[in-house]
C-alpha cells in the first residue's frame, strides 16, 4: 500500500489498517492450517 508522505494522513490511515491487517494475518493463518491439515 502506498502511503501520501503526509505524517498526518500515514497516522490515520495506520490506525484504521491494523486491524484490517490482523484479521487477514488470522484468515492466512487459518487458511495455512487447511491447507497443511489436507496436506495430511
Amino acid at each position: 500500500a502506498k502511503f501520501p508522505k503526509i505524517p498526518g494522513f500515514y497516522k490515520r490511515k495506520s490506525t484504521a489498517v491494523v486491524p484490517v491487517t490482523f484479521t487477514l494475518n488470522r484468515l492466512a493463518a487459518s487458511r495455512t492450517a487447511v491447507v497443511t491439515h489436507a496436506a495430511h
